[in-house]
């Protein structure tokens, strides 16, 4: 088996819709990974399933979106594995690029590409670019913007950085991402490859909860000796500014004005 698509669903009508863009293209399985759906989905979607086990259904209670991917992971049994979160939509061709892309360079451990920002009624607006390729490891400690429907990663680079981080309920990507750029190459692909859905439904911007995520994230780098004092001290520096940022956006425009008293 080369690939394997694992896909996390939770209350999603539209899921159908994305299912078929990846059984569009050529995989060698999917798992679908139901975290806690309420709303029927999961019947509709279990209908899909094949008892070949080329797409195999798993259901799990109210977990978090971490514990859904890595029991994705847990199932898969592919060279290679793909997200996608059942709100975005592989584009055509995405899959064969990216298994195409790591089959010629041995040495990078996760290739992403650049995505087509669409709303609720999938009109378009904006694309962002995959920019972060090379040995990007300091960089992505001051920003690693990858989203998990636009990676594809080896299988075996798992093994050696762990999978998600359970206890984040969000900015387990971007954890996971800046462990695999301190092993391992990062690849691009300019072109679009997906389209990635914004939502109300999208991670939230509470300051406290995102204050605890950085300083998790943050901390897990700072144990590392040859990581420099220096870049330390940056890495904290950076990490207090987003948290101050972060407690100010929150703020009402009126009151940061000194428009109420």
């Amino acid at each position: 088996m080369k690939l394997i698509a694992a896909i996390r669903m939770k209350n999603e009508e539209w899921i159908l819709h994305y299912l078929l863009s990846a059984l569009s293209e050529f995989v060698d399985g999917i798992v679908i990974v139901d975290d806690g759906s309420t709303d029927g989905t999961n019947e509709m979607v279990k209908k899909m399933a094949d008892p070949s086990g080329h797409i195999r259904y798993i259901h799990q209670g109210n977990q978090g979106v971490s514990a859904a991917r890595n029991y994705g992971i847990q199932e898969a049994r592919g060279k290679y594995i793909a997200f996608l979160d059942s709100d975005d939509l592989f584009l055509p061709n995405k899959l064969e690029y990216q298994v195409g892309y790591l089959d010629n360079n041995s040495s990078v451990g996760l290739v992403h590409s650049s995505f087509i920002n669409v709303d609720v009624h999938n009109n378009e607006i904006g694309i962002t670019k995959a920019r972060l390729q090379g040995h990007v490891y300091k960089k992505c400690l001051f920003g690693c913007a990858m989203m998990p429907s636009m990676v594809m990663i080896r299988s075996g680079v798992f093994e050696k950085v762990g999978r998600f981080d359970e206890e984040l309920r969000i900015g387990e990507d971007t954890d996971l991402w800046i462990r695999i750029a301190r092993h391992f190459k990062i690849g691009a692909i300019s072109a679009p490859l997906v389209k990635y859905r914004v939502h109300q439904g999208n991670p939230h911007r509470d300051p406290d909860i995102l204050d605890k995520v950085y300083w998790h994230i943050t901390r897990k780098q700072l144990t590392h000796e040859n990581l420099g004092w220096l870049l330390k001290r940056r890495l904290r520096a950076k990490t207090y500014f987003t948290s101050g940022h972060n407690y100010v956006s929150s703020v009402p425009p009126q009151i940061r004005a000194g428009g109420i008293r």
